[in-house]
Formats: structure tokens, C-alpha cells, sequence
């Protein structure tokens, strides 16, 4: 009898060793897919976004168009086709293989724009079609550029409902170095200035308590 429980003590350790050997070398594609794997909704064209697509000599099928509320292509001839709520390369594929029903699909070329809005303190501000793989410098470069009163240590960045406040003036960063997503709202933010933010409200404040306590004495 004492064998018997020695031996199933210990088989436990041992078969919980397999089982979690076994989950080590088990293919990654029958692995449960975790969110962090998952892409985001921002890394894909949305509507409002645009693509532009370029056919080797052919003008007619070339251009950049916007994408509509349904997520299709807003013109004529890819009337129909949508490309929202997929990969990137997903959609650049469906592009091509619609283009290939009238002209060679190798020729095509396809590049996904992302709708970013970017204002504050920048020279431009504005909505801009921007490449994924512009960073959030990239994007306030392309609005002109900061301006002389621009914080680029308080950079506000909306994405998906979030706040993130990115330090631009530390290049190196990885906050800085990321790429936009669609939808992106870049907000750069105004340098304090102690004269102005302090002095003058405070000024005004002790004028007005200087005003009310020569009425005050008048009055006496």
C-alpha cells in the first residue's frame, strides 16, 4: 500500500510537468489568440479614411478616394468595394484582385491613408490624410510644424476615447516614435508663460481688491 501512494505522489508533479510541456510545444495556431495579438480598430481603415491607388498606365483607374460611411470606395468604378473593418493587406489584396478582373494586378499599387486631426499649436491645423506609418512627429510636422509658443513636452494625443500626453521633445521616445492610428486626434499644447498665466490674473486680482478698499474708505 505504501508503494502504491508513493507512486501516485509521485505521478502528480510529473503529469503536471507534461501538461504544461505539452502547452510549450503545441503549434501557436491552436493557441487561444489573446488580445494583444488582436489588431486594433485604429491600425484599419475606417470611414472617412481614404486609399490611394495607383495603376500602371492607367489614369483612369488611379486616384485617391475617400472611403464612404458604409466603408466602400466613393468612386464610380470601385463603387462597391469595401476594404473598412480588415487588415491593411487585407484590403490592399481585395484592391488588387478587383483591379485584376481588368488589368494586370501586379502593376497596382495601393496605399492605405489614415484620417488624423492634428491642432494646438501648430501653423496648420487641420484634418490630414496621413500614411500609417507616420509617426506623431511626422503628423505634427505635416500640420507645419510647432509654433514659437508650442509645448512639445505636452503633446495630447486622443485615440480611441484615451488621453495620452507624449513628451515630443524626447525624440527617443516610444510614445513619440509610434505610429499613428486612424482617427487620431494630436493636440499640441501651449508653453506656460509666467508673466501671463500668474502675474497678469494676479495683478488683476489685487487691482480689483485695491479698487474695492478705496470705495470702501470714500465711503468712511
Amino acid at each position: 500500500m505504501r508503494r502504491l501512494l508513493v507512486l501516485a505522489t509521485l505521478c502528480v508533479p510529473m503529469a503536471t510537468a507534461l501538461t504544461a510541456l505539452t502547452a510549450l510545444t503545441e503549434p501557436i495556431g491552436a493557441q487561444a489568440t489573446s488580445p494583444a495579438r488582436t489588431a486594433s480598430a485604429g491600425t484599419m481603415l475606417r470611414p472617412g479614411d481614404a486609399v490611394r491607388i495607383s495603376v500602371w498606365r492607367r489614369p483612369d483607374l488611379s486616384g485617391e478616394y475617400e472611403l464612404a460611411p458604409d466603408g466602400s470606395v466613393s468612386d464610380p468604378f470601385y463603387m462597391g468595394l469595401q476594404i473598412t473593418n480588415m487588415s491593411l493587406a487585407a484590403a490592399a489584396e481585395r484592391v488588387r484582385s478587383f483591379v485584376a478582373q481588368y488589368q494586370d494586378s501586379s502593376r497596382v499599387l495601393v496605399q492605405p491613408l489614415f484620417r488624423v486631426g492634428v491642432g494646438g499649436e501648430v501653423r496648420l491645423p487641420n484634418l490630414y490624410l496621413m500614411r500609417p506609418d507616420f509617426t506623431v512627429m511626422q503628423a505634427v510636422m505635416q500640420a507645419g510644424g510647432p509654433t514659437e509658443q508650442a509645448n512639445l513636452s505636452q503633446v495630447e494625443l486622443f485615440r480611441d476615447g484615451q488621453r495620452t500626453v507624449i513628451n515630443l521633445s524626447d525624440a527617443g521616445g516610444a510614445l513619440a516614435s509610434q505610429p499613428i492610428h486612424s482617427g487620431d486626434q494630436i493636440v499640441v499644447k501651449r508653453r506656460g508663460n509666467f508673466l501671463r498665466d500668474v502675474l497678469g490674473p494676479l495683478a488683476g486680482t489685487v487691482g480689483a481688491a485695491a479698487s474695492i478698499v478705496l470705495v470702501a474708505t470714500r465711503r468712511r
